[in-house]
């Protein structure tokens, strides 16, 4: 089966799931926006180590949010501000983060397999030894990126902005369009 008809197919389960009011992880939405409403820069939100399964967190502002070791399996994340968050070692594996903002987030260590990143903003975005294998990056916009040790098996960049990324030397077809 191709990957596009995957992506589709994915796209079709998730949007019945969360249609269908699935409901997953330790907090609700509500929580977690109450939590965002509370921070400051001095004390950011932090969910860290969290189980955040199938949350449909699109359009939230969680940047500069401590996420690290956070389960965001399944979850939607369409749109979500994560600018500078830390995902250090977070599971984002089948997460939804189309047209999301993860530019300068700490995402070292996380697992992205299955994961759909179309049109995102990961500039500067650290996915030092993080599990790519089988995410989508279509399109995406990955200037600065540092991918060094990343596990990228089945990684798909079609379209996407690899200017000056790093560890991408050994991806077929990408080492041209990097640095």
């Amino acid at each position: 089966m191709n990957k596009r008809l995957l992506s589709v197919l994915f796209s079709a389960a998730l949007a019945i799931g969360h249609a269908g009011g699935v409901m997953a992880g330790e907090l609700t939405v509500d929580e977690i926006q109450a939590e965002l409403d509370a921070a400051t820069p001095e004390q950011p939100a932090d969910f860290s180590g969290h189980d955040l399964r199938y949350l449909d967190l699109s359009d939230m502002d969680l940047a500069g949010a401590n996420l690290a070791g956070a389960d965001l399996s399944n979850a939607r994340l369409e749109n979500t501000r994560l600018e500078g968050a830390s995902l250090i070692g977070a599971h984002l594996d089948s997460a939804w983060l189309n047209g999301a903002d993860l530019s300068n987030a700490n995402l070292s260590g996380a697992t992205f397999s299955q994961a759909q990143l179309a049109t995102a903003r990961l500039g500067s975005a650290n996915f030092s030894h993080a599990d790519l294998s089988g995410a989508a990056f279509v399109d995406a916009a990955l200037a600065n990126a540092d991918f060094t040790g990343a596990n990228l098996e089945d990684t798909d960049f079609a379209g996407a902005e690899l200017t000056g990324t790093r560890g991408l030397e050994a991806v077929p077809g990408q080492a041209a369009s990097n640095g």
